[in-house]
Parts: structure tokens; C-alpha cells; sequence
């Protein structure tokens, strides 16, 4: 999440309780024995259609390889030009933070851990037992309709909430807004912060 977002919800007290896992890799056993309340920003259980799984990642890898020729620069350039994140403002869009990386990072990440890499959690998601709020930007079309039908594979413990004016990066065009809903629904679901 962006650093005022990231920030708001770290300084809660109590704190809010939170579970770091690498993108692509499952959470180890014993990451999850206290968890009590899942948020899922902008997230995606990866992409149930074998046939666009694997077109994904063909795009992955050919975007892994212009990343290796072009380099980092230019692929910033190229990925920050695309629609779904035109709502960012200048302090969201963090070129410089972005250009720090390598481009055998970035490619790196794309062919082993991009979307079409991934396996599909469909499946896994109605054994969630623990309260679920999946955020997603309401401008952001394909990631609203993902965030309503991982709640629905979920069940009634899970609620997706489409923050308004928001495109695909809610967190960073919205950060206030998605502070307010998360810790909101964090007092509800955990309890509120001490002092509050």
C-alpha cells in the first residue's frame, strides 16, 4: 500500500494485525495460525481460464524481455502511460522509487511470480474462514467484478467494497478514503483502536 495508507493502518493501537507474504508465494504454514481479519487490496486470485492463463504469461515474458532491452526507464514510462493508471497523482505514481529496481528484477518477477505464472486460488477461497474485506477502485471494471465474485466464491464472511472515483491503484488515488473503510471495518471486525 502507499506509505500514508501503509502508515495509518501500522501506527493503529492496537496494532492492526497484518501478514506479509511474498507476491506468488503462499503463505508458509503457521503465517496464518492468528489471523483474525483478511483485507485484500486490488487483488486477484489469478486467472481460472487455462487458455488466458497461459496468453498472460506469454504477454509476461515478451513484456520481461522488452524490460531486458529497454531497460527500467522506459518500461516505468510504458507502465505508468497505461489507462488503468491514469487516476494516480504525481506523489502515487513514485517514478523514482520504481526506477531503483533492476531490469532483471523486474523481468524476473514477471516470468516466475506475474499473473500467468500463478496457479488460480479460485477454488481455495470458500475455505476462508476468517472475516474478509476485498477492496477494489470502482473505476476499475475488471478488478471491481473480481473483488464481487471473490466474495461470492468466499461467502458471507467476506464483503467487497468498490471505493468511488478510484481506478486500479484505490489505495494510492484514494489513499484517505481507503483508510477510513479499512480501519472502519478493522474496529467491527477486531475491535477498535485502543483510545478510540
Amino acid at each position: 500500500m502507499g506509505d500514508r495508507t501503509a502508515g495509518a493502518l501500522r501506527d493503529r493501537e492496537p496494532p492492526a494485525p497484518t501478514v506479509a507474504a511474498d507476491r506468488g508465494r503462499p503463505a508458509r504454514r503457521g503465517e496464518l495460525d492468528a489471523l483474525r481479519a483478511l483485507v485484500v487490496v486490488g487483488g486477484t486470485p489469478g486467472i481460472a481460464d487455462a487458455g488466458q492463463r497461459a496468453a498472460r504469461h506469454d504477454s509476461d515474458l515478451a513484456l520481461a524481455a522488452r524490460i531486458r532491452s529497454g531497460g527500467v526507464p522506459a518500461f516505468v514510462r510504458e507502465w505508468l502511460a497505461m489507462p488503468m493508471f491514469a487516476g494516480l497523482p504525481p506523489e502515487g505514481r513514485f517514478v523514482a522509487e520504481r526506477e531503483r529496481n533492476t531490469a532483471e528484477g523486474l523481468a524476473t518477477s514477471l516470468e516466475l511470480a506475474g499473473t500467468g505464472a500463478q496457479a488460480p486460488l479460485w477454488g481455495a477461497l470458500g475455505a476462508i474462514d476468517v472475516p474478509v474485506l476485498w477492496v477494489a477502485g470502482a473505476d476499475d471494471e475488471r478488478y471491481a467484478a473480481i473483488a464481487r465474485d471473490a466474495v461470492a466464491a468466499i461467502g458471507p464472511n467476506a464483503r467487497a467494497v468498490l471505493v468511488p472515483g478510484a481506478g486500479h491503484s484505490a489505495h494510492l488515488e484514494a489513499p484517505g478514503p481507503v483508510i477510513d473503510l479499512v480501519t472502519g471495518w478493522l474496529a467491527e471486525v477486531i475491535g477498535p483502536p485502543s483510545g478510540g
